[in-house]
């Protein structure tokens, strides 16, 4: 790799600096229809099984390419773009993509694990091990950067928390959230948080903002 991140001697490096295949992979991607992924998804799996099955193999290989490779885009792309054109992209993305085809998607997975943790007690193992480890430490990087982002915008539009979260809560079913709720708040209590200058800051929060609402 050579100063500019490139890739010296590499065959796809050579293929992207030749305009003719930039031109017929840009036609290509293009022409895309993303309709007929649900039609390409029932050939590859009854036209031939062991085709499938041997996708399903390499499962993990795929992964931790596609891993490291979202990894080093997003290092490339903080790097050499700036924020205000990656916003715009990020909008652009976010309008095209198909969000009932999405929550159909989330929903079918959803039950594919629910169905893998019955049937499986090793991976229903396997990944509490991994929750508790690995994945928990991740969790909590990831809810610092979330929180964060949160008093970002509470700061800019008040009132986006509050309908967002509305939102989300006329979707959870009631008798498991309780549940989890319940298991959640009962563990967090057996961790040494601040948890009185947490409710003092909580209350003092409503307070200014009942007394905001009535001037």
């Amino acid at each position: 790799m050579n100063e500019t991140g490139r890739v010296e001697g590499s065959v796809l490096a050579e293929l992207i600096r030749t305009p003719l295949f930039k031109d017929m992979l840009n036609n290509y991607l293009s022409e895309i229809d993303s309709k007929r992924g649900a039609a390409t998804a029932r050939t590859i799996i009854w036209e031939d099984p062991q085709l499938i099955l041997s996708l399903v193999a390499t499962l993990p290989h795929m992964i931790n390419w596609m891993v490291l490779f979202l990894g080093e885009l997003g290092n490339q792309t903080c790097e050499k773009f700036p924020p205000e054109l990656l916003k715009r992209f990020g909008v652009q993305i976010w309008e095209d993509i198909d969000k009932d085809a999405v929550k159909t998607c989330a929903i079918t997975y959803g039950k594919m694990i629910e169905d893998i943790l019955r049937a499986s007690p090793e991976f229903r193992e396997n990944l509490l091990a991994a929750l508790k480890g690995p994945a928990a430490s991740a969790t909590g990087r990831g809810i610092n950067k979330a929180v964060k982002y949160v008093n970002e915008i509470q700061r800019r539009e008040p009132f986006f928390v509050k309908e967002m979260l509305s939102e989300v809560i006329s979707s959870i079913e009631g008798k498991e959230f309780a549940k989890a709720s319940a298991s959640l708040v009962d563990a967090t209590l057996d961790q040494k948080l601040p948890l009185i200058s947490w409710g003092w800051n909580l209350i003092k929060s409503r307070i200014r903002r009942r007394f905001t609402r009535k001037k």
